[in-house]
């Protein structure tokens, strides 16, 4: 059994404790090709926004199995993905095919705290989160990160899945992001407050800023 046959008996639960009009995996597209990475980063974004009702069991994980290279939101997931994983400068990520794409993301995992597809609204997804906070944390213990990129969702997290005080925050260097720690099967795992990926049309500082977090904690 690899990782997404036990998220899909989670979701199983999960539909059943909740009616859902629409509820949307994710997970992984390549689970053994995640356990093989160096690191194991796990990206936490919102909502997914499925338009189409007449769509049935959608599957962000389906979906990303077969990506196409546009608009900003996957795109930067690889750049940071990229950043992370190798040593690599912006020029050589700054056009994203589909085929690097599909690569990199074989190699993260990655969750909406909302399972119900629908607009990004703050108040419904932290109000989400609070409700089905001990699901959201046994996805997490499932695929047990050694990373978490909080995608516009570090409040969310911290706060209404695993109930810390910010005063258990701090800031990574001299930068604006945030990070603390939670406990995922017996281990202490950093959760970095960053931008949803496509809220910010700066690829290159982006990029960057990723690459100093990433140096940071490798230094500490």
């Amino acid at each position: 059994m690899n990782k997404n046959d036990e998220l899909d008996l989670l979701f199983e639960k999960w539909r059943e404790d909740e009616t859902v009009e629409i509820f949307v995996d994710d997970g992984f597209t390549d689970p053994e090709c995640y356990e093989k990475q160096n690191k194991h980063i796990l990206y936490v974004l919102r909502d997914a926004h499925i338009v189409d009702k007449a769509i049935k069991n959608p599957s962000l994980r389906k979906d990303l199995r077969n990506p196409i290279a546009e608009g900003r939101t996957w795109n930067n997931v690889a750049r940071w993905t990229m950043a992370w994983l190798d040593e690599i400068t912006f020029d050589e990520v700054e056009r994203i095919s589909s085929a690097i794409l599909e690569n990199q993301l074989r190699r993260i995992g990655f969750m909406n705290l909302k399972k119900e597809a629908g607009g990004p609204e703050a108040k419904k997804i932290s109000e989400y989160a609070k409700k089905h906070k001990e699901k959201i944390k046994e996805q997490i213990s499932i695929c047990n990160p050694d990373i978490i990129v909080a995608c516009g969702t570090f409040d969310e997290i911290m706060c209404k899945v695993y109930n810390k005080d910010r005063k258990d925050f701090s800031v990574i260097g001299d930068m604006k992001y945030r990070t603390g720690c939670v406990e995922v099967n017996g281990k202490q795992i950093p959760v970095v407050d960053f931008y949803h990926p496509k809220y910010n049309k700066n690829n290159r500082k982006l990029f960057e800023d990723m690459k100093e977090i990433k140096r940071i904690f490798e230094e500490n």
